[in-house]
């Protein structure tokens, strides 16, 4: 075949190209065909795909700079509050951390519990706090208890005043609540009072809040009691209220001499004096269900929803700040506090996680002519791709990214069609992911996707097999942003000491075991494929960089028999469990997906505690195959510069850690938790300790050697496998169904692996 014709044939390719793949690494392109790339028109003719739909128009961006405010928005970089926890982790113990509460001085700060796991007894009790600068957690033991004569007081919630540590609720054996003075170290100096009997009698229904000038306040959340207690906790006054939904809070000015509750009805939120009096008010249709109020040190009234930031005067309001304009789309907002320099500080949820925001009086104009970079990408999971386009933007002033959405009434399957067609015009967006190229040889050959070589400077700190699988002709191609990993496992009885083993010794030891099966679940085809052909280095059967196909002959024909007669025909239907499979030595060998310690423990509980992960046979080494994620670039784009900042910033430490200690998150039914793994080795690190500090006391030493043998021994995943998967499926079939000999069916086989073979050499 010509390499004219081959190259007629991939344009042809690409613009019929419609696939829809879940993603992963292409096959290697021809050899020649990365050399001298032009696009279809040359270089001249080339459109920047930032100007494409999805940009806002000259009209509409000023629109939204006046929706903007006078108010500009910075993130305060909050280190992961989950990571300052590991040293309180322990066997049998379970940590519970409390909501986080924002000071007027601008600490946050929560309580943790360490509780004995079997009595469910607390064993310690802390305060995890966060001070500016905001350069690292704190934690700090505070009491549990505290006795005055023959009496001991158990010791609960703690209350902030101005940024310091002021007063704590004890109870003792009557179950009596009580306020107390304490020092900055949660040491008790004074008991106050007992609540009011209306307040001890309904505990649960009040909530209590300190004032800036150290005045307590109590207020039914879902009721119309709100009154003021002196450091005695008798009941000082008491404020007119009127029927409300909710009442959300009290506000004051920094002597306390105006106090104010707020709350909503069932159409707007309201802002009372003591009286009963409006001060002023906001339709719900505008400020939300949820709104926080803060009245500044002067007695100025701000509200924040998750959507704008507002200053409110009566029945008049002033627009500060629209959030999503500025690229700060929060999901919540859980506090404001005002502070001395007449700034804002917003405690709330920001691109799935906490975030604190300070908000300040001042001008977008600097970053109004940010050049536009266009993102496609599409992926399933949390959405942590989105969060860290949202972090750049609102980071960066030289650049902001706009992720393209399909059109109305278009699917993403025929979004990534149309994009793909831009594409091969010249257009289309600057960055794709992987999921909506797939097969991105053709684009390669005809030189539609940039090189990324020299972005990243120092790959060494970064997952080798994650950079080795974006290279196409010794030229990076995909950049990886994160992986997760897949491989073998076995008893450690079985496998008797080794660390890793070729096909045949496998076979051999299978054999000589009481094995019934090799793989529980695992069909003839699955063995063939990924205990046999995923080893691409090994010749053998396939010798890719010839372009050769020798699955005629003896290796391969010893690869079926085998596959025949360990596979598993009744799966899910035996009476048995995988597990009962595996202790019991009927079956020998268990795929697992590596994606956090959880993988750890379901694979301790599979082998009894004896897992010994080889991975899958290979010629060469173990068998531990990492599947990335990538991104690549329009080679037409004339953001290249923009687009190597996003990419330094994306796989940096600081973003690539970003996600760990992530939560399970729920959706459809189920219970999911992240399932990919930072790139940024100094960030997979940190999520080792994080793990080794888990719940139940963490995975152990012996399991974190496992990691590591994991990650030193990870490949790219051969994707050249799955390409030719099809022909092995549908060859195959007759055999593993008892229609045809090994020979006849590997006869056939062998002749269109070849043919595949000859046309992409």
């Amino acid at each position: 075949m010509s390499a004219g014709f081959k190259r007629a044939v991939s344009i042809l390719t690409v613009l019929l190209l419609c696939m829809t793949g879940c993603g992963g690494n292409p096959e290697q392109p021809a050899a020649d065909g990365t050399e001298g790339m032009q696009t279809p028109g040359g270089a001249d003719s080339m459109q920047n795909p930032s100007t494409e739909s999805g940009i806002p128009s000259a009209a509409e961006k000023d629109e939204q700079e006046e929706r903007k405010g006078s108010y500009i928005l910075e993130e305060v970089d909050l280190l992961n509050p989950e990571l300052g926890l590991a040293e309180l982790k322990g066997e049998g113990m379970k940590v519970i951390p409390f909501s986080f509460c924002l000071t007027a001085a601008g600490t946050l700060y929560r309580e943790v519990n360490v509780m004995d796991s079997e009595s469910n007894t607390r064993q310690g009790h802390y305060i995890q706090k966060l001070e500016p600068p905001y350069d690292s957690w704190t934690l700090a033991a505070v009491p549990c208890v505290y006795s005055e004569g023959d009496r001991e007081y158990s010791v609960g919630k703690f209350y902030y005043s101005q940024g310091v540590l002021a007063f704590c609720e004890i109870s003792d054996e009557d179950g009596i609540r009580y306020l107390a003075a304490c020092d900055g170290s949660g040491n008790i100096e004074e008991i106050l009072g007992a609540f009011p009997e209306a307040v001890q009698s309904d505990y649960g229904n009040y909530t209590f809040m300190v004032g800036r000038a150290g005045n307590f306040y109590v207020f039914q959340e879902y009721g119309d009691k709100m009154f003021s207690l002196n450091r005695s906790m008798e009941a000082e006054q008491e404020a007119k209220t009127y029927n409300l939904l909710k009442m959300q809070g009290v506000i004051t000015d920094a002597a306390e001499e105006n106090v104010y509750w707020y709350g909503r009805d069932d159409s707007k939120t309201v802002v009372c004096d003591l009286s009963g009096n409006v001060v002023a008010e906001v339709e719900n249709t505008v400020c939300g269900l949820d709104a926080v109020l803060e009245m500044g040190g002067d007695g100025r009234i701000y509200l924040a929803s998750k959507t704008e930031l507002w200053q409110l005067q009566g029945a008049e309001r002033e627009l500060l700040c629209d959030f999503g304009l500025c690229d700060y789309p929060f999901s919540e907002i859980y506090d404001i506090k005002e502070q001395g320099d007449g700034s804002i500080l917003l405690y709330g949820k920001l691109d799935g996680g906490d975030c604190l925001v300070r908000a300040a009086k001042g001008t977008q104009a600097e970053r109004q002519d940010r050049q536009e970079i266009v993102f496609a990408f599409h992926e399933g999971g949390p959405g942590a791709m989105l969060r860290a386009v949202s972090r750049f933007n609102r980071q960066n002033d030289k650049y902001h990214i706009t992720l393209t959405a399909p059109n109305e009434n278009e699917s993403w399957i025929a979004c990534g069609e149309r994009l793909r067609m831009e594409m091969v015009t010249g257009k289309g967006p600057d960055i794709l992911s992987g999921y909506l190229l797939w097969d991105v040889s053709p684009y390669l050959e005809n030189g539609y996707l940039a090189g990324l070589d020299g972005i990243i400077e120092d790959e060494s700190q970064y997952l080798a097999a994650a950079f080795e699988g974006g290279r196409y002709n010794g030229i990076l191609y995909g950049m990886p942003y994160d992986f997760m990993m897949h491989f073998a496992a076995y008893s450690e009885d079985f496998t008797n000491g080794r660390t890793a083993w070729t096909l045949p010794e496998l076979m051999e030891a299978v054999k000589a075991s009481e094995a019934e099966i090799l793989q529980y679940g695992c069909s003839g085809l699955d063995i063939v494929l990924q205990y046999g052909l995923y080893d691409n280095d090994n010749t053998a059967y396939i010798d890719w960089e010839k372009g050769e196909s020798h699955l005629t002959e003896k290796p391969f024909l010893d690869l079926l028999e085998f596959a025949y007669q360990y596979q598993d025909l009744k799966g899910s239907a035996r009476a048995e469990t995988e597990n009962e499979m595996l202790q019991s030595g009927k079956a020998v060998a268990a795929y697992s997906y590596f994606y956090g310690e959880n993988s750890l423990y379901a694979l301790d509980r599979a082998f009894a505690g004896k897992a010994a992960l080889l991975g899958y046979p290979r010629s060469e080494g173990a068998g531990i195959y990492a599947q990335s994620r990538y991104l690549y670039v329009n080679s037409a784009s004339s953001c290249m510069e923009g687009i190597a900042e996003f990419f330094r910033f994306l796989l940096s430490e600081n973003e690539q850690s970003r996600n760990l200690g992530d939560k399970p998150m729920t959706g459809l039914g189920i219970t999911y938790i992240i399932s990919y793994l930072p790139v940024n080795l100094n960030s997979f690190r940190q999520l080792t300790k994080y793990w080794q500090g888990g719940e139940s006391g963490g995975i152990t030493e012996k399991q974190a050697e496992q990691v590591n043998f994991l990650l030193e021994n990870a490949r790219p995943n051969n994707w050249r496998v799955q390409e030719i998967e099809s022909i092995l499926s549908e060859e195959l079939a007759p055999y593993f169904a008892g229609d045809k000999t090994a020979e006849q069916a590997a006869e056939v086989l062998n002749n269109r692996v070849q043919i595949y073979l000859d046309e992409r050499k």
